[in-house]
């Protein structure tokens, strides 16, 4: 019975996603939007946040678009040169970035962390100000949800599911993806401007409460009760 209701629901966990079903033929009213959530209690308490410190997190492949992230911090730099960017992931292109690291003679403020814990990668989180990830292609993007709800501005791009949880100039910044000056245009405007970043920040703590698991069950009982 279940499964015929998983049929039947058509749930997209984005609204691009949503719309991807309509173009494959599922009639919109058969369509649901319910996205995915995180655990709340994984949030880590009693932790800074550290200054000037810029968070990435994804893996180091094409479609979380490092190397537009990499361009533009040397234009960061220049008018925030206390700023330290961490890059959370492991994947193919790990060398490509290393190199590009060192021609853009960025060594002193870019670490590539590497692959660590989920747990650790909260608390690296929580302590960040600002958290960017200029992806190419997301069904939804939980780690700006994370960011979010760890009090952590997001800058994320227009692509797939993340204007669904970052909306511009309310709990974080959107950039259009492949673009070097808009990523550093909101990374300088965010790490120089205290009372934006806590603006946002303040947001982003009220909005992320859409993606805890029990509005999330309770939407998806509701699905099920209508199409039973």
């Amino acid at each position: 019975e279940l499964d015929k209701l998983l049929f039947k629901a058509q749930a997209a966990i984005s609204n691009a996603l949503a719309k991807r079903a309509k173009g494959l033929g599922v009639k919109e009213e058969n369509i649901s939007v319910i996205p995915n959530g995180i655990d709340f209690s994984e949030i880590a308490s009693g932790i800074e946040k550290v200054p000037n410190q810029v968070l990435c997190m994804g893996r180091y492949t094409w479609e979380k678009g490092h190397e537009y992230l990499l361009a533009a911090w040397p234009e960061v730099v220049k008018v925030a040169p206390e700023a330290k960017l961490v890059i959370v992931g492991e994947g193919d292109r790990r060398k490509e970035m290393e190199s590009l690291i060192k021609e853009l003679k960025i060594e002193s403020s870019v670490k590539l962390q590497g692959l660590i814990p989920h747990k650790e990668f909260m608390r690296e989180m929580k302590a960040g100000e600002i958290f960017v990830l200029p992806s190419l292609a997301e069904g939804l993007g939980n780690v700006f949800i994370e960011a979010q709800a760890c009090g952590t501005v997001p800058v994320g791009t227009r692509v797939g599911g993340i204007p669904d949880v970052i909306q511009h100039e309310e709990n974080g910044l959107l950039v259009e993806p492949k673009n070097s000056e808009q990523i550093a245009k909101a990374l300088k405007r965010l790490l120089l401007d205290k009372e934006l970043r806590e603006k946002l920040a303040k947001r982003g703590l009220e909005t992320v409460r859409k993606f805890q698991w029990n509005k999330i069950i309770a939407d998806f009982e509701a699905l099920y009760e209508r199409l039973g």
